[in-house]
């Protein structure tokens, strides 16, 4: 995924539980009025095989509230909320690593979000002028649900 940012943990000394679904923000500026954020977690095994846990997807203007578009203010910082991510409930084990992918959606299997905060079905690329760029927070944070016994 060349639109992402990689997170990968250290390697996990003792067996626990993921429950429940991902959550957390994204503290972001762009200079655009919207853009598609994409979080993939991972599970890597101890035999380097990748597990996917869970996915989440979102446009940026419709995260606060599925029901009304808030468009972005270029260069103005905002708070982008992570919920209704896909349900995780697996055994991680010994000797794995959880992995992060936090990006940009621009999957050609998906509409693209150019971010001119036109309706993002008729935009086009001719639309699109300057590329996207996105300054990530370092306040930004993913809640994984680890389940305590």
């Amino acid at each position: 995924m060349t639109n992402s940012v990689y997170f990968e943990s250290k390697t996990i000394d003792k067996d626990f539980i993921i429950s429940g679904n991902l959550s957390g923000f994204f503290n972001v500026s762009i200079n655009k009025k919207d853009f598609d954020t994409d979080t993939y977690l991972y599970q890597i095994k101890p035999d380097g095989k990748a597990f996917l846990l869970s996915t989440h997807i979102a446009r940026a203007s419709y995260a606060k509230d599925h029901s009304v578009r808030q468009l972005l203010k270029p260069g103005k910082d905002e708070q982008i909320p992570i919920h209704n991510s896909i349900f995780i409930s697996k055994k991680i084990e010994k000797g794995s690593k959880l992995v992060l992918l936090v990006g940009v959606n621009k999957n050609p299997s998906w509409q693209i979000n150019y971010g001119t905060g036109k309706d993002v079905s008729e935009e086009t690329i001719d639309d699109s002028g300057e590329p996207l760029e996105i300054k990530w927070y370092n306040d930004s944070y993913v809640e994984i649900p680890v389940y305590k016994d």
